[in-house]
């Protein structure tokens, strides 16, 4: 009797597959993956560039330009689209380190993107929006220079505002700070060749765009420039000084020797501070 019970509660028992919880689940395609990973930013990143691609859309219709910014807008936004989700792929966060806790399904990614994240993300966009226009630089009208000049400012102010929210909502993370500095960067080169390429400025105003580029190129070859650098409120004054500079020669206001030497000016900040760091790193090997 007993064991005819005992054979009864084995056959409702739903037994379970085998090696399920030894066995590692599969492994999905990189793609899958990738976007898995990314969720929370999904929809941040793709509803900025959309409303960047519009934006640029009707700047183009009312200028008369063609499509050859829509079309610019599209890649340069793509590229940058694919580089933050795989950047964010490959960032994690204290819970995904330690894993879930027991008894815990996790069914979303574990890195957030956070307002401080969304709000770098908008300034990503509004210089997206200044790279479309870069192909056709030499046909802007003053008008259109200052609408250019307007998002350059915004995304300048933007600046200061992610980094305040992210200290005050404690989502300061290491990817969020070399989110915001790569956007800086980019910026900055962006608005040089929108310079050079309306004939405002000639090429050395490139300097100002690549330098940090020609740093971590020589990185490569110095391994004593990788090591970290000391916080220093010089750099951030002098990036604001580089950009602001930048920001005024874009607009019809500033021109001639005025512009010449506001780039100059700049130019000189930038190598002096960027001398300055190469010798302090240098100095500790």
């Amino acid at each position: 009797m007993a064991d005819s019970a005992v054979t009864s509660a084995q056959q409702q028992t739903p037994a379970s597959p085998a090696g399920s919880l030894n066995e590692p689940p599969p492994a999905r395609p990189f793609l899958a993956r990738l976007l898995a990973e990314t969720r929370p930013a999904v929809a941040v990143i793709a509803l900025s560039l959309l409303a960047c691609v519009a934006g640029v859309a009707l700047l183009s219709y009312h200028y008369s330009l063609a499509w050859v910014p829509v079309v610019s807008a599209v890649l340069v936004g793509s590229a940058l689209a694919a580089t933050v989700s795989f950047g964010l792929s490959r960032t994690k966060s204290p819970a995904a380190s330690h894993g879930p806790k027991q008894g815990e399904v996790r069914t979303q990614a574990t890195t957030p993107f956070g307002l401080a994240n969304t709000v770098t993300m908008v300034r990503a966009s509004m210089t997206v929006a200044l790279a479309a226009f870069v192909p056709v630089a030499a046909q802007l009208q003053d008008s259109m220079l200052w609408v250019l000049t307007v998002i350059a400012i915004l995304a300048l102010i933007f600046d200061g505002i992610d980094g305040y929210i992210a200290r005050k909502r404690n989502e300061c993370s290491a990817f969020g700070a070399r989110f915001d500095m790569e956007i800086d960067a980019v910026l900055a080169l962006i608005i040089c060749l929108l310079l050079w390429r309306s004939g405002e400025s000639g090429l050395w105003v490139l300097g100002l765009g690549v330098m940090r580029y020609l740093f971590i190129a020589a990185s490569w070859k110095i391994t004593a420039l990788q090591a970290p650098l000391y916080p220093s409120f010089r750099r951030k004054l002098v990036c604001v000084i580089q950009v602001g500079a930048l920001c005024a020669m874009l607009s019809p206001l500033v021109a001639g020797y005025i512009s010449l030497c506001t780039g100059l000016f700049a130019l000189v900040c930038l190598a002096a501070s960027f001398a300055r760091d190469v010798i302090w790193l240098l100095a500790q090997r």
